[in-house]
């Protein structure tokens, strides 16, 4: 979302520009292209006044095209820019300073009616452009509102309004392309909710522009970011986008406030999505080289293919460099978000394969996606919906400790799997997976016989105390005592681990958030952190049930 597509449209009398991107690089790419043109006069068509899409036209230090652009924009959009709204325009988001700026030509302007009179604007020495409005009409017997723009030599700009992603937003329609700008994009998480972000007029933006589409006229849909798209993938994604539009009812607005949120929970996203592809790549290897080992190539080569590991790990790569550059003041936050949003959505892609299960163990795989949806409810500022129930605290943790420390593959399993090759060869690959298996190591568990119920989530509780038994672990602490004890009207949760040496506290201060994050969730609070030379304890308080 830092930038879109900028278009050019070259005819033997102008130059049409639709949208001119956000930052001053491309902008030094378009005057390139069209310095050679510097006799025409240039037409640029904003199909909103969001940042990504117009910045080197408003940016606070005045930017040359080499052919002074004759700005055209929807009337809402056009007074955001003529009164440098940073806020309509996103540029508080972006940390961006802006100038005003005058537009010369306004669509839809007050007291637009599909019937009214054309208008003619002399924008650039004698060429003019005349402007009908008009209402198009589908076979439903539904009208978009709509503009006609005649260009001097002749061309035609159908412009329709498509709000919902914002109130200024359009769609532009020339000869067998249309272009329409973030309408695709709008559902996004870290987009919907930006401002002017309205869930029932992109709804019907999308079923306008699905009937536009079927009328045959356009072959070529041209996005405002992605490649541009044929008619039928178009047509093919525009239902996908209704549903996603239909779920975004809750959505919140997305402001300082709510990208904040979003940016430390992006960074503990960073972490997780680390640790897990270190676990599961690391996995794959293992199985992959104890198949080898006892010459099952194709079972092995089958488990390799589950994941690119090399690909994903360039993934992650890019996004700490990303994080790197954001740490350094190079990125903003918003940057960084959507970065976050992108990279989790082909993170999850990588990992929906059902088989993966087949070589990890499910807790691990339904604690991870629980956590990557719990950062796009973030992001898309809907409330965490949390479950909570009257639980028996220890039989829940004696259920959780028996199900953490269950093999992957018994040797009932094997034995059932042994008339079924296919079958037969995953279970051995679960098996092989168990001997490199991390599992923190309870030393004990002492549950206290007053514990109880307690009022809670029992996903997000099981989430979290796993999560912190084996950062214990892997920080290196030992002999793990997990106790539960009723004090009051509450019940503490204590995780006590051994360390000789250890003298500071191993968890950052973005874990200690992510772990005080999933605490509120499933309705308990995480008590301040207990260090010594030699050990480390942890408390959850639970409000009792009873």
């Amino acid at each position: 979302m830092t930038c879109s597509n900028a278009f050019i449209i070259r005819t033997p009398k102008e130059l049409v520009l639709i949208d001119v991107g956000g930052t001053m690089e491309q902008a030094d790419e378009i005057r390139r292209l069209i310095t050679p043109c510097s006799s025409s006069p240039l037409y640029l068509l904003l199909t909103h006044c969001h940042i990504d899409h117009c910045y080197p036209a408003i940016a606070e230090t005045e930017f040359s095209f080499g052919v002074p652009p004759v700005l055209m924009m929807h009337e809402e959009g056009a007074a955001a820019l003529e009164t440098a709204d940073s806020s309509r325009i996103l540029a508080d988001l972006f940390g961006k300073q802006l100038r005003p700026v005058r537009v010369p030509v306004h669509l839809f302007g007050e007291g637009f009616h599909e019937k009214g009179e054309p208008r003619t604007f002399f924008c650039a020495g004698d060429s003019s452009i005349t402007i009908t409005p008009g209402g198009h009409m589908f076979s439903t017997g539904e009208k978009i509102a709509m503009e006609e723009i005649l260009l001097p030599s002749g061309l035609v700009l159908k412009v329709y309004h498509t709000p919902g992603h914002s109130p200024d937003s359009i769609c532009v329609g020339i000869g067998s392309t249309l272009f329409t700008g973030d309408l695709f994009f709008a559902t996004a998480p870290g987009v919907a909710g930006l401002s002017g972000f309205e869930q029932k007029d992109l709804l019907k933006s999308i079923s306008h522009v699905s009937a536009i589409l079927a009328e045959g006229t356009h072959s070529v849909v041209c996005s405002a970011h992605g490649d541009p798209l044929p008619l039928r993938t178009a047509q093919g994604t525009l239902p996908v986008l209704e549903r996603e539009c239909r779920a975004l009812a809750s959505v919140g607005v997305f402001d300082r406030d709510r990208m904040d949120e979003s940016r430390l929970h992006a960074e503990e996203i960073l972490d997780e999505a680390c640790r897990l592809f270190s676990v599961i790549a690391g996995r794959i290897l293992s199985v992959c080289y104890h198949l080898e080992a006892i010459e099952e190539t194709g079972e092995a080569d089958r488990i390799r293919d589950l994941l690119d590991i090399e690909k994903t790990e360039m993934m992650l790569d890019d996004l700490l460099a990303f994080h790197e550059a954001f740490r350094a003041g190079e990125k903003h936050d918003i940057q960084f978000i959507l970065k976050a949003v992108q990279m989790l959505g082909k993170f999850g892609r990588a990992f929906s394969s059902s088989q993966i299960s087949s070589i990890i163990d499910i807790p691990l795989v339904n604690r991870a996606t629980r956590f990557f949806d719990e950062f796009m409810q973030t992001v898309q500022g809907k409330p965490i919906e949390a479950r909570m129930d009257v639980v028996d605290l220890n039989r829940l943790i004696e259920d959780m400790v028996r199900e953490y420390r269950a093999p992957l593959c018994t040797d009932e399993d094997l034995l059932d799997a042994v008339e079924d090759e296919s079958r037969y060869r995953e279970a051995i690959s679960r098996r092989l997976s168990d001997y490199d298996r991390f599992i923190a190591d309870i030393s004990e568990v002492h549950l206290g016989p007053s514990a109880g119920t307690v009022k809670m989530d029992r996903f997000f509780l099981t989430d979290v105390l796993l999560w912190i038994l084996e950062d214990l672990a892997l920080n290196g602490y030992r002999d793990i005592i997990l106790e539960t004890k009723r004090d009051g009207n509450h019940v503490r949760i204590s995780l006590t681990g051994g360390h000789p040496g250890m003298c500071s506290a191993f968890c950052s201060e973005r874990r200690w958030w992510a772990w005080d994050r999933k605490v509120r969730y499933s309705g308990g609070d995480l008590s301040p952190p207990e260090w010594d030379a030699e050990r480390a304890r942890i408390t959850i308080l639970l409000r009792s049930g009873s």
